[in-house]
């Protein structure tokens, strides 16, 4: 079972599997548990430095660099040179300007592989981001199990727990999730940040105010950002789990500077968002989940609370569920 819940956590199953191993961790604590303990052991050996592509055109020019300089110097190519030093045996040495010849090619080569490589480290980093929110779904799924009516945490338009980063400390409060940096995405986690980052607890959240109840709202909830309730029977409440594919619940934190408040975490990319069945899927462009039922804005597209309860939207940590209630025609 524990090769399951490696692949489960690396996103290694196929959607049968995924859903067998789900299942199964609902009805098993003991699962639960371990799944916990994978996750901090393979949090270990997440990267903590961001992505570093080369400049655009640089291994073009570098070769081009070293041709002019062969050419103007009439270097003798250091693969030739060796050759013909196994052949004749000769007890001649490199001459700085060959080892500067076959340096530059030797760079240019691995300049070549550099964008398959970041292409790589970003996968593997929304991966894990994904992974992240896999497991923060299970705890709101426990959490919406235990309410009377199985709403997820409600954040209040008011009051000092009334920010979407409060389902953070909620959640861990409520249990089930032994380590903070769950909430960081790797992708833009800060290396000191993943070190040593720890969700407020609601105490703190009570006491703050001021400077510094700003600065702690705005990095409560880490990499990520939560759904801020629906308007239904002209009342603000929280969403109720029905399980349903297309209704975002967390998401990848969205971005005031980009298009469409696209998230930053993955480079302008594209977003995770975590649906209420517990799926995550990585949207790009402009799919019918982005552009049908914007993530990130209501129906009237405002950042605000839903307006009916199939109207999605996820506010970044620091953002407060502005109701505002409109006249009938």
């Amino acid at each position: 079972m524990r090769e399951e819940l490696l692949g489960y956590l690396l996103g290694a199953l196929d959607t049968a599997e995924h859903e067998r191993v789900e299942q199964q961790l609902e009805a098993n604590r003991e699962l639960q548990s371990e799944l916990s303990t994978l996750q901090n052991h393979l949090d270990c050996l997440a990267p903590t430095y961001g992505n570093c592509d080369p400049p655009v055109g640089l291994a073009d020019r570098t070769c081009a660099t070293v041709l002019n300089h062969v050419s103007e110097n009439h270097v003798t190519p250091a693969r030739h040179v060796m050759r013909t030093q196994i052949e004749m045996g000769s007890s001649r040495h490199f001459s700085p300007a060959d080892f500067l010849v076959a340096a530059a090619v030797i760079l240019a080569a691995a300049l070549l592989f550099f964008p398959a490589i970041s292409n790589s480290r970003a996968s593997a980093e929304r991966a894990m981001c994904e992974n992240n929110l896999r497991q923060l779904g299970i705890a709101l799924t426990a959490y919406s199990d235990f309410s009377r009516d199985k709403s997820f945490p409600y954040i209040s338009p008011t009051g000092n727990y009334g920010f979407a980063g409060a389902v953070a400390p909620i959640l861990m409060n409520f249990g089930g999730i032994s380590d903070d940096r769950i909430f960081l995405c790797a992708a833009e986690a800060d290396p000191d940040d993943y070190r040593t980052w720890k969700v407020p607890t609601l105490v703190e959240l009570r006491d703050i105010d001021g400077t510094r109840q700003v600065r702690i709202r705005a990095r409560a909830l880490g990499s990520y950002g939560y759904n801020i309730g629906v308007i239904e029977n002209g009342q603000h409440r929280a969403p109720r789990n029905q399980g349903r594919s297309h209704f975002a619940i967390l998401a990848d934190a969205p971005s005031t500077n980009l298009v469409e408040l696209r998230t930053a975490n993955h480079g302008g990319r594209g977003q995770n968002v975590l649906y209420e069945d517990g799926h995550v899927r990585f949207i790009a462009g402009c799919p019918a989940e982005l552009c049908n039922d914007h993530p990130y804005k209501s129906n009237r597209n405002r950042i605000e609370p839903g307006q009916n309860i199939q109207d999605a939207v996820i506010g970044r940590s620091e953002t407060v569920p502005q109701i505002v209630y409109t006249r009938g025609p």
